[in-house]
């Protein structure tokens, strides 16, 4: 939610306000990273770091195209960790 919020901030040009919400997610994934840094596989959880970085060089830049597209496939490689780390049949099977 955080990062769709800094999206909807930067296609406002408030940068500064989509820099923060980002440092902001950035720390709490930082405060699990830890425990999924145990249980995946180390390229899954660096994937995400390097995501967080190329989102910060684009809101630096001001690069609304690029920050959107890099945004989105690290709100998607989230969602898709979350999704993996829940009891389902989809991950049982």
């Amino acid at each position: 939610a955080l990062l769709e919020t800094a999206e909807a901030n930067a296609e406002e040009e408030r940068w500064d306000d989509a820099k923060d919400l980002t440092q902001t997610a950035q720390e709490k994934w930082e405060g699990i990273e830890i425990y999924l840094h145990i249980l995946l596989r180390h390229s899954e959880t660096d994937s995400v770091y390097t995501g967080f970085r190329e989102v910060f060089e684009f809101i630096q830049c001001q690069e609304g195209g690029e920050y959107s597209a890099a945004n989105a496939r690290l709100i998607a490689e989230l969602e898709l960790l979350s999704e993996a780390e829940q009891l389902t049949l989809k991950n049982i099977l």
